[in-house]
């Protein structure tokens, strides 16, 4: 079989400090595969330019995209829409790869030529040197006719290698709380099949003042919800299943902790916008067959009430009781595969 070209996306904005160690740890990564590392300045206004020069002068593999601020998701679209690998991986500017991440990926492939989607775990950590745990290498087929309890609670955007030629039309929402996820749960949805691997290629760094770890403001709030709607919508119109595990951990998210953020909002002027957001999403929910059926109540009584007592009550209490015992399956037209 013929060698794959890679395309590593990397979106960057403002990230000096840490870029170089994002890059290296690609190249690395990349020798003896043929690989294109595409950055995209998300118009950058500390050394991080500076940074991208010097790298693309001295290595022809570094590509650099120039665009105005426009946010992480827009910086991925663009850097899509450069890539000319066949497969393509995301990796944000202020984390790293393991040296193995390209063997990994390419074994995967050549054990599933027909998979568009290989996935693998990550870490966390807030050093510069992450000492990496060795996982069993065990690799799981996702086919389309087994319910999957785990994948995409534990992955997201950054977890995936994907086949270019599949999800080169799949967009990520600009400045939208969620994307990642939103952005994966699409792929699934489209996918022929897909393999995942315990062994852990991806590490994220933990550092104040990065999307993971900022608050949850009103507009961040909203793009939440959004991420939700276009999440669960996409994976139940797909037509395949979806695992129990992702629907009582993602779902829950939505219908119960989220509204316990918005309501201590109200003396932000976006909240009644955002309130209504979410009210509205629990129309939607309330349709979706992926959703267990404790949930879509849930979802019907609070979008036909569209009160707080009805928040309060169905979603932060009735539901806490409905879970003893319960005998929903999530094998309904959901979509995961």
């Amino acid at each position: 079989m013929p060698q794959k070209k890679f395309s590593a996306i990397v979106p960057v904005y403002n990230v000096e400090q840490y870029l170089g160690d994002c890059i290296d740890s690609i190249l690395r990564a990349a020798e003896g595969y043929d690989v294109e590392v595409v950055c995209v300045d998300d118009g950058s206004t500390d050394g991080s330019g500076g940074i991208l020069d010097r790298y693309s002068a001295a290595d022809p593999r570094v590509k650099v995209v120039r665009q105005p601020n426009s946010g992480e998701g827009a910086a991925r679209n663009s850097g899509v829409e450069a890539a000319s690998g066949e497969w393509m991986v995301f990796v944000d500017s202020d984390d790293m790869v393991r040296k193995t991440l390209f063997s990994t990926v390419s074994e995967m492939m050549r054990r599933s030529p027909e998979a568009d989607l290989i996935g693998y775990r990550s870490m966390g950590g807030d050093g510069c040197d992450p000492k990496w745990p060795e996982g069993s290498g065990s690799v799981r087929d996702v086919g389309i006719d087994r319910a999957i309890d785990d994948v995409l609670v534990r992955y997201c955007a950054c977890n995936f290698a994907y086949r270019r030629s599949v999800f080169k039309d799949v967009k990520f929402p600009h400045n939208q709380g969620g994307a990642d996820l939103a952005y994966a749960a699409k792929a699934f949805a489209v996918s022929r099949k897909c393999l995942v691997t315990d062994r852990r290629e991806y590490f994220y760094r933990k550092r104040s003042g990065s999307c993971m770890r900022s608050g949850l403001a009103p507009g961040k709030a909203a793009g939440v919800i959004r991420s939700n709607v276009e999440m669960f919508k996409a994976l139940d119109a797909s037509g395949k299943k979806v695992g129990r595990a992702f629907a009582i951990w993602r779902a829950d998210g939505w219908l119960e902790a989220l509204p316990r953020s918005i309501l201590p909002m109200r003396r932000e002027p976006e909240w009644k916008d955002v309130w209504e957001l979410w009210l509205d999403s629990m129309s939607e929910a309330a349709k979706l067959g992926c959703l267990l059926e404790r949930q879509r109540k849930i979802a019907r009584r609070v979008a036909a009430s569209r009160s707080a007592w009805a928040v309060r009550l169905h979603s932060l209490f009735l539901s806490r009781f409905g879970r003893k015992g319960e005998k929903d399956s999530c094998s309904s037209a959901g979509g995961l595969t």
